[in-house]
């Protein structure tokens, strides 16, 4: 267990955003944090990278050192090829640029995109610019990966499979947490479900077990 969380309760000027929430984050899983549009997943986000403090209720943190997080909206760097950007991950890593380049055709080719190492970031469709940030995250060699809304700027015949490459990735190494608003995919490939609706947490577990309580 990478993150717990324990009957959080968060206020803004009196207004409560979330509500007497508990729930974990399990490593080497995909956890898809789900509900819909005002619901509380944005303040789940910001709770478990620290950029806000629970107003009652206890958290296990994560330390800041082992957090990869990629926000939503990415401005496309100009004139920067995707080889650039997955070695721009790399910059704090005290190792030879031949290394350097050994990691980030590894890692492109996990993440699917080999064949674009050449290509100018800006001149991918928006499947390929996810995969490329992806790389990026990975690139920096950290613990646990947050992704806000991956999938918002892929085509739907994408998103299903970028979700297995997520999985994958998962399964291998990483802690990947997501927050999504498109909840078939993230059920069908996820390991561990949040559902969250008016600031309170309606289901917290497995997915094959969210499944099950939704067709009840």
């Amino acid at each position: 267990m990478v993150f717990e969380a324990k009957n959080i309760s968060f206020n803004i000027n009196n207004v409560e955003i979330l509500n007497d929430i508990s729930f974990n984050i399990q490593s080497n899983q995909l956890t898809s944090i789900m509900g819909p549009n005002g619901s509380g997943k944005s303040s789940i986000l910001k709770l478990i990278i620290g950029e806000i403090q629970p107003t009652h209720g206890t958290i296990n943190p994560i330390p800041y050192d082992q957090i990869t997080y990629l926000p939503q909206t990415m401005v496309d760097p100009p004139f920067v090829s995707v080889l650039e950007i997955i070695i721009m991950g790399m910059k704090l890593r005290k190792i030879s640029k031949t290394k350097k380049l050994k990691i980030a055709y590894e890692i492109s080719k996990e993440c699917g995109i080999e064949s674009l190492l050449n290509r100018n970031f800006d001149s991918l469709s928006g499947g390929e610019k996810q995969r490329a940030w992806l790389s990026f995250c990975l690139a920096q060699n950290k613990e646990i990966i947050l992704l806000d809304e991956p999938l918002s700027s892929i085509d739907h015949n994408s998103r299903e499979e970028f979700y297995k490459t997520l999985h994958e990735i998962s399964k291998k190494s990483k802690t990947l947490i997501i927050v999504t608003h498109d909840n078939e995919l993230s059920v069908k490939h996820s390991d561990q479900i949040i559902y969250i609706n008016d600031g309170e947490i309606k289901f917290a577990g497995l997915s094959s077990d969210f499944i099950s309580n939704s067709m009840e």
